[in-house]
């Protein structure tokens, strides 16, 4: 059976005060196998002096959820840390957090934020429900609901409900409502809301302003499957896992591409040419889009994500692979634990050319970086 795969896309709009110097505002967006987490930080005042409050808030953030934190005790540490910096005139900063589940839950804190907006797949446009939690130092806000697929949720910092004379987020809500019953497209919200600040603030930003317009669609998928399990009786289920998966297919090594084609009951046809050769594959494998080398070729796919500025002169093998992973979303790698004798060669150490062990978790947060989510499962 095949699984369902979703993506939060998260389009922004971000305007300086008086269009100068450094916005004090600050978003940070995380992807992993779990769901998508959101940051949106408003650092006091505006400038230069906002962004580095609004930036250590980030930090101290990303700090808690590595140690261990969970969402809403990260959370309740930076308000208890932003209520003293108000106390004491230190680096304070309104910060709202968002955890979008893969299953659709939606989880929302916020400290004096303006809140959220959410759309539906109908383009109805509403406020979202916030109950109090009560800590021992301060007061935030939480929110719960279920985002569907083609729904989208609105945050922004109080550079748009402080825009003129003011409105409250119910007011900015029924501005989006009207827009969208006009038949206007929801990407077009940005600019619209953007455009609203200009003219209310006569024709300036009268604050930082950041808007971010989260989109839940369904994901484009890559696959790529690299070495056999470590043990043969495992081959079966692993490769049936990854031609179930839906998207894009890569198989990565012969040996490999020889167990997809016994288990699948294909042939794997050799076209012919040196699977050194990456103007064209060496194989080819009904339902699969890319058969090729594996540890050789996935280092070259590496040195073109990490140090190519330019894909001139690059083989078509290459940028083909290149191609499917920026078309994905999510990539799913299926690295066998089983090693290749050959590897071990000293020419290969010689050429720089790195073992799947310390090859594949460099590629993946390479990939992370790119704003993928990457899965690696191991047999």
């Amino acid at each position: 059976m095949k699984r369902d795969f979703n993506y939060i896309d998260v389009h922004y709009s971000q305007n300086s005060k008086n269009l100068r110097g450094k916005c004090g505002d600050r978003f940070w967006i995380k992807r992993d196998s779990n769901g998508t987490k959101i940051l949106l930080i408003d650092g006091m005042g505006s400038g230069a002096k906002a962004f580095m409050y609004a930036t250590l808030c980030l930090g101290r953030f990303e700090e808690l959820l590595e140690n261990g934190f969970t969402p809403k005790e990260a959370f309740e540490r930076i308000v208890s840390m932003m209520k003293d910096a108000k106390t004491n005139n230190g680096p304070y900063a309104a910060v709202l957090f968002a955890v979008i589940r893969k299953s659709g839950n939606v989880t929302i804190f916020n400290y004096e934020m303006p809140g959220a907006i959410i759309i539906n797949e109908h383009g109805y446009a509403f406020s979202a429900d916030f109950k109090p939690v009560f800590t021992a130092k301060e007061l935030f806000w939480e929110s719960n609901f279920f985002l569907r697929t083609n729904e989208y949720i609105l945050f922004f910092t109080d550079g748009v409900t402080e825009a003129g004379e003011g409105k409250s987020i119910d007011d900015i809500c029924v501005m989006v409502h009207t827009f969208l019953r006009k038949s206007e497209k929801v990407n077009d919200i940005l600019e619209f809301l953007k455009k609203y600040v200009y003219e209310a603030d006569n024709n300036n930003f009268g604050d930082d302003t950041t808007i971010l317009l989260c989109h839940k669609r369904k994901a484009n998928v890559t696959n790529i499957i690299t070495a056999p399990p470590l043990l043969k009786e495992s081959d079966e289920q692993f490769v049936n896992q990854f031609l179930d998966m839906p998207g894009y297919k890569i198989i990565a090594g012969s040996k490999t591409a020889e167990i997809v084609a016994e288990i699948s009951n294909k042939e794997l046809v050799k076209t012919g040419f040196d699977i050194a050769n990456y103007d064209f594959p060496a194989y080819e494998l009904d339902g699969i889009e890319l058969v090729v080398e594996g540890t050789v070729t996935l280092n070259e796919v590496y040195n073109i994500l990490t140090k190519t500025k330019s894909y001139k002169g690059i083989q078509r093998v290459l940028l083909l692979f290149t191609h499917y992973l920026y078309l994905a979303d999510v990539i799913n790698i299926f690295w066998g634990k089983s090693n290749n004798i050959s590897h071990k060669n000293i020419d290969f150490v010689k050429k720089g050319i790195l073992l799947r062990e310390e090859l594949i978790p460099n590629f993946a947060k390479k990939l992370e970086e790119e704003g993928k989510e990457v899965n690696i499962i191991r047999v």
